[in-house]
């Protein structure tokens, strides 16, 4: 990094800017100068290894913002102009790098694979594990995992579950009747199978109440704070590690449950997903199904951030429509 684009930097007052523009830092080091047609700059940006078309776009603001700030009006307005949407195509763009930028999700396919094979290989406490999965795909989460620490058994009635995060708001969501039988039965255990080099033992867990559905070591719970957060974070990459092919976050599992259920109700609309999520489509039907996805299961996810996170993503989620 040059000084002075680290002079830049250090002038940056909103944190979130200066980070993107710290992490995309090879922009101070081009000669915008001599830069003369729109394939240079695809090259640059492609050069920085974008993992999403939000991050092409994040490129993007950021070197006209460094342009403006080191070179002359002049220059500025040439690379503005090569950058604006009439040249610059991050689709295309997109097109060239997107096979080798790992998936961020997975396919509904992918998601009754993991289940099976957690069923089928998983020694220990598969129920347990099975359901963590499912209840995340399915909607019961928030990012602290508060709704997951909260569940019960008596929250379940029938195919509706009662979920209540930190905040204390309950919010009635419908769910699979596999989830609602399985929440049911997590609920009643209150011990776990764990293996050393002693051997196989029965460990005592608990929650917040007898009938919590995801229970813990009573090791996890102790100190001032409560572990859960770490506890169920574990136990999903454990579930990765060993049942998906490349890396997924709670996050990521839990918004491939929402474009499955999307894609069910855009298909009865006789929508595609790429026809929904194509960046010029502004039809009001589509934000309308995802608003109503996004208050079923109280959601609170930004509609246009989400866009933008599942766009360039959408072959994953057409595996399950071909």
């Amino acid at each position: 990094m040059n000084e002075k684009y680290q002079e830049y930097l250090n002038g940056i007052e909103k944190v979130g800017t200066r980070k993107v523009a710290k992490l995309f830092s090879q922009i101070g080091d081009f000669d915008y100068e001599h830069c003369d047609n729109v394939e240079e700059l695809q090259d640059l940006i492609i050069s920085m290894q974008p993992n999403c078309l939000k991050a092409i776009d994040n490129i993007t603001i950021s070197i006209k913002a460094w342009v403006k700030y080191s070179c002359s009006e002049e220059i500025y307005q040439k690379i503005y102009n090569l950058l604006s949407f009439q040249q610059l195509d991050r689709e295309s763009i997109w097109q060239r790098i997107k096979d080798n930028v790992p998936r961020k999700f997975i396919s509904h396919k992918q998601y009754v694979d993991i289940l099976h094979n957690i069923d089928a290989y998983e020694e220990n406490n598969p129920e347990y594990l099975q359901t963590l999965f499912m209840s995340i795909y399915e909607g019961l989460y928030c990012r602290d995992y508060s709704i997951t620490w909260n569940l019960r058994g008596s929250n379940v009635e029938g195919e509706y579950v009662t979920i209540i995060n930190n905040d204390g708001n309950p919010r009635s969501i419908k769910v699979t009747k596999q989830l609602a039988k399985n929440l049911l039965f997590v609920a009643d255990i209150d011990t776990q199978v764990r293996q050393n080099r002693f051997g196989v033992f029965n460990l005592r867990i608990s929650g917040l109440y007898p009938d919590s559905c995801f229970k813990l070591e009573r090791r996890e719970l102790r100190g001032k704070g409560l572990n859960y957060q770490n506890s169920y974070g574990n136990m999903l990459r454990k579930i990765v590690n060993e049942y998906v092919e490349y890396p997924l976050t709670a996050q990521q599992l839990y918004i491939s449950g929402i474009m499955y259920r999307l894609g069910l109700v855009f298909k009865e609309n006789n929508i595609t997903l790429d026809e929904a999520f194509s960046y010029n489509n502004k039809e009001r039907i589509i934000n309308k199904i995802i608003t109503a996805e996004f208050e079923r299961i109280n959601a609170t996810l930004n509609i246009k951030n989400f866009r933008e996170s599942v766009r360039g993503f959408i072959d994953v989620f057409n595996e399950d429509w071909e």
